[in-house]
């Protein structure tokens, strides 16, 4: 039997919030802070937020908003309201972050020439986001830096990921598809019943694509020290 209730899948980055508010951390709209509410209050509807982001910085936009949250791809769920603790799906074990020191590097490298770039360090990924750089010079830095970084990151546990304007490094098995079978499975859905469940701005859930937004965040949009 399908489930009575309604799945609602949202983005952050080019969802909820614009590329220009994100890098000026700027909060949700008063408007669309109620929307949300009176959307995620209705007993029949569970509303996921999905995005690239890290919990910290998505727990500062959305508040005490009873929503679930699917934090940094998939690294960490908040299955539930905002009393609700984070687990991080990888668990027993989280994801080493060793890797990081050798990346940070070549992420400033990149930044510092390519005018308009930015690079967001979260808990355990990396994304360098080139929105704002030249378009054609942007897309061939990015593909540059999609090259080099395979190469310097070895055998190491990630995977490095080209997406709408950003490159993002993340834990190996790390994807918003994967935790959004712990999703389903807390509604008690069947993926199967996904298609007839009403939802808001569903994108793509593939294991790959499943990144239902446009989205670039972090508790420290920066240049990366040395």
């Amino acid at each position: 039997a399908k489930s009575s209730r309604r799945l609602i899948l949202l983005g952050l980055l080019g969802t909820l919030i614009n590329y220009s508010d994100f890098k000026e951390m700027h909060p949700l709209s008063d408007k669309l802070w109620g929307d949300l509410l009176t959307l995620a209050s209705d007993p029949g509807n569970c509303v996921v937020v999905i995005t690239g982001r890290e919990r910290g910085l998505v727990s500062q936009w959305l508040g005490d908003l009873p929503v679930w949250v699917v934090a940094e791809n998939g690294v960490f769920v908040r299955l539930g309201g905002p009393s609700t603790e984070w687990a991080c799906p990888l668990e027993p074990v989280e994801p080493n972050n060793d890797w990081k020191a050798s990346i940070k590097p070549v992420l400033k490298y990149f930044e510092e020439r390519t005018p308009g770039s930015i690079t967001e360090s979260q808990e355990h990924t990396l994304t360098w986001h080139y929105r704002d750089s030249d378009e054609d010079f942007g897309e061939i830095q990015a593909s540059d830096l999609q090259l080099h970084l395979k190469e310097v990151l070895g055998n190491q546990p990630v995977e490095v990921f080209l997406d709408s304007k950003m490159v993002q490094l993340r834990p190996y098995g790390v994807s918003k598809g994967a935790a959004l079978e712990a999703v389903l499975e807390a509604c008690t859905l069947c993926p199967r019943d996904l298609a007839s469940v009403p939802s808001t701005r569903r994108e793509r859930t593939d294991d790959t694509t499943a990144r239902l937004e446009r989205e670039s965040n972090t508790s420290s949009l920066h240049e990366l020290s040395e």
